[in-house]
C-alpha cells in the first residue's frame, strides 16, 4: 500500500511536470512544435489514463490511454467537460476535482467490475494562479482484490489468534490444574509410600515375632509331648503300685488268717494247760504270750490292711486323675500341634505379605518417578502455554494494528 501510494504520487508529479511544460510550450513557444510533440509522446507513453482540464473542468489534453478507454480522439475531447468520462463519480461529491477542492488528493470508484483510483493535482500558471487540473486514473482492481484478500486473511488470522488465545489460556489453565493435581498426587504417593514402608516394617517385625513364637510353640509342643510320655510312665508305675498293693493286701489277709489260727491254737493250748494243772502252768504262760502276739499281729495286720486299702483307694483315684491328665495332655499336644501348624501358615502368609509390600513399594517408587516426570512436563507445558498465549496476544495486537 505504501509503495503504491508513493509510486502514484511520483507519477502524478511527473505528469504534472510534463503537462506544465506542454502547456507552457503550447502557449508561449509555439515555434517549438517538435518539443511539444516529444512531451505529448512522453505523456502518451504513460500506461495510465491521464487528462488535463482547465479551471472550469474542461478538457485541454488527454493522453492515448484515455482515448483507448473512451474510444475517442484527443481532438474530439478538447473543450468538453470532464464529466464526459462517464464514470460513476462524475458530478458527485466523490469527483476527483471536487475532492481536490476539499483537500483530498485522490478518490476511488468502482465501475464495470473493476476498481479505480484517481490521483488529482492542481496546475498553476507562472504567476502561481490555478490554471487547471491534472487527473491520473489507475486500475487498482488487482490491488483491491489483494487488499481484500489480505483483509480477509487478517480477519481469519484474528479469528485464529483469538481461538489460539482461548485455547492457549485453556491449555494454560489445564496445565496449571495438571501441575496442581500432579503435585497432590505426588504428595499422596509419598504419604502412601511412607505408610506402606511403615506397614512393611511392622509386617517384618510381626513375621520375626511369629517366627520366634513358632519356635516357642514348637518347644512347648516338645515339652508337652515329653510330659505326656512321662505321664504315661506315671500311669504305668501307678498300675504297678496298684498291683503290688493288691498283692500286699493278699499277704496281709494271709497274716490275719495265720494270726487268727495262732490265737485259736493259743486258746486251745491254754485250755490244755489248764487241764494239765501244775504241770502245764509254764506251757499256759507260753500259750498266753503266743495268743497276745497273735492278737497284736492281727491288730497290726488290720491297721496295715486299712492303710493299704486307703492307699489303694488313693492310687485308684490318682490313676483316674492321671488318666484324665494324660488325656488333657494329649489334647493339648494335638492343639499345640495345630497351633504350630497355623503359626507356620501365618508366618508364611506374613512373609508373602512382606514380599508383596516390597513389590508395592517398588511400584510406588516407579509411580512416584513417573509422577515427578509428569510434574516436570506439566510445569513445562504450563510455561509453554503461557508463552504461546502471550505470543498469540502480541500477534493479535500486531494484526489489529495492521
Amino acid at each position: 500500500m505504501l509503495t503504491a501510494t508513493v509510486l502514484s504520487a511520483l507519477l502524478v508529479i511527473a505528469c504534472i511536470f510534463a503537462v506544465i511544460i506542454l502547456l507552457r510550450y503550447r502557449k508561449l513557444h509555439a515555434k517549438y512544435t517538435a518539443d511539444i510533440h516529444l512531451y505529448q509522446e512522453m505523456l502518451d507513453a504513460i500506461p495510465f489514463p491521464l487528462s488535463v482540464t482547465d479551471k472550469d473542468m474542461n478538457w485541454i489534453f488527454i493522453n492515448s490511454a484515455v482515448e483507448k478507454m473512451l474510444n475517442t480522439t484527443r481532438a474530439a475531447c478538447m473543450g468538453k467537460h470532464c464529466s464526459n468520462w462517464g464514470a460513476g463519480i462524475c458530478k458527485t461529491s466523490n469527483c476527483g476535482i471536487t475532492c481536490l477542492k476539499q483537500g483530498k488528493s485522490h478518490t476511488t470508484f468502482s465501475q464495470g467490475g473493476g476498481d479505480f483510483k484517481v490521483d488529482v493535482g492542481y496546475l498553476h500558471d507562472h504567476q502561481g494562479n490555478i490554471a487547471g487540473h491534472v487527473e491520473v486514473v489507475q486500475d487498482i482492481t488487482d490491488m483491491t482484490s489483494l487488499i481484500k484478500a489480505q483483509e480477509k486473511l487478517i480477519r481469519d488470522a484474528n479469528v485464529i489468534c483469538d481461538t489460539l488465545v482461548i485455547q492457549a489460556d485453556a491449555a494454560s489453565s489445564n496445565a496449571q490444574q495438571l501441575t496442581t493435581g500432579t503435585n497432590e498426587q505426588m504428595a499422596s504417593v509419598e504419604e502412601i509410600s511412607a505408610t506402606m514402608n511403615e506397614i512393611s516394617s511392622q509386617t517384618k517385625n510381626t513375621s520375626e515375632r511369629l517366627a520366634s513364637t513358632t519356635t516357642r510353640i514348637r518347644q512347648s509342643a516338645n515339652e508337652l509331648a515329653l510330659s505326656s510320655q512321662q505321664m504315661d510312665s506315671l500311669i504305668e508305675a501307678m498300675a504297678k503300685m496298684n498291683k503290688t498293693s493288691e498283692e500286699i493286701s493278699m499277704i496281709i489277709t494271709n497274716i490275719e488268717q495265720i494270726a487268727s489260727q495262732t490265737n485259736l491254737l493259743s486258746l486251745n493250748a491254754s485250755i490244755e494247760a489248764a487241764r494239765a494243772g501244775e504241770a502245764g502252768r509254764g506251757f499256759a504262760v507260753v500259750a498266753g504270750q503266743i495268743g497276745e502276739l497273735a492278737s497284736q499281729s492281727a491288730t497290726a495286720a488290720k491297721n496295715t490292711k486299712e492303710l493299704i486299702d486307703a492307699t489303694l483307694t488313693a492310687i485308684a483315684s490318682g490313676n483316674v486323675f492321671t488318666q484324665k491328665t494324660a488325656q488333657s495332655l494329649n489334647t493339648a499336644v494335638e492343639s499345640i500341634t495345630k497351633i504350630e501348624q497355623s503359626a507356620l501358615e501365618i508366618n508364611s502368609a506374613v512373609s508373602s505379605q512382606a514380599e508383596s509390600f516390597e513389590q508395592v513399594n517398588i511400584g510406588l517408587e516407579q509411580i512416584s518417578s513417573v509422577i515427578q516426570e509428569n510434574a516436570v512436563i506439566a510445569s513445562d507445558s504450563f510455561e509453554s502455554s503461557n508463552l504461546i498465549s502471550e505470543q498469540s496476544r502480541q500477534l493479535d495486537e500486531l494484526i489489529s494494528q495492521k
